[in-house]
């Protein structure tokens, strides 16, 4: 009956572990989605900073742009041309910076889709690190009743024991305590590995 609620325990071990992979995977595929979101948004900022100082400078240039009309417009003769080559300009200068504007509203449009993806994949991340940490609790809780029969064959190593196993009882020296098993030399020098997980008592002699 024992031998099947270890079974079971293994079992039950071996699935957290994959669901911890999983998790793990989960996360690192997450955090790798996290950060390629963060180098676009630094992107599209770069891009927006860049477009708004042509923005500043156009706007600057139309500023100039029409003082230097007003004067043209105030002369006479050959100026006029000139005035009417400055207006052409100008316009040609304005349809530019609507065009920027336009490209500057649409970029501010990506940079808050960017941040609300970003919100999204963190708080998917802090609920996926959660599972994570409840996963690993129980299989600690499940690995326990191992670690304490592991902890006490290795303080009983190189002494004489005698195990109970579904399988019946063993008696020898301790010669190795692995991760899931330990190693036992039998008064007739027969070697015996006996998984941990196998093991209901161990008594010192």
């Amino acid at each position: 009956m024992r031998g099947e609620h270890v079974e079971a325990l293994e079992s039950t071990v071996r699935s957290l572990n994959e669901r911890l992979n999983a998790l793990a995977n989960l996360v690192n595929e997450l955090m790798v989605n996290v950060s390629l979101i963060r180098e676009q948004v630094e992107e599209v900022t770069t891009n927006l900073g860049s477009l708004t100082s042509q923005v500043s400078y156009l706007n600057t240039a139309v500023g100039e742009l029409q003082s230097s009309a007003v004067q043209t417009n105030t002369a006479i003769g050959d100026l006029q041309n000139l005035a009417s080559q400055n207006n052409t300009e100008l316009n040609a200068l304005g349809i530019q910076v609507n065009q920027l504007a336009t490209n500057l509203g649409s970029l501010q449009s990506e940079v808050e889709q960017y941040d609300t993806a970003i919100d999204t994949l963190t708080s998917r991340l802090a609920s996926v690190t959660a599972s994570l940490a409840t996963v690993q609790a129980e299989l600690n809780q499940l690995t326990a009743p191992i670690r304490a029969v592991r902890e006490q064959l290795t303080q009983l190593n190189g002494s004489t024991v005698t195990i109970d196993t579904d399988a019946g009882t063993i008696t020898g020296e301790v010669i190795s305590v692995g991760t899931d098993y330990v190693e036992i030399e039998e008064p007739s020098g027969a070697i015996v590995l006996i998984p941990l997980s196998n093991i209901n008592l161990v008594d010192a002699a």
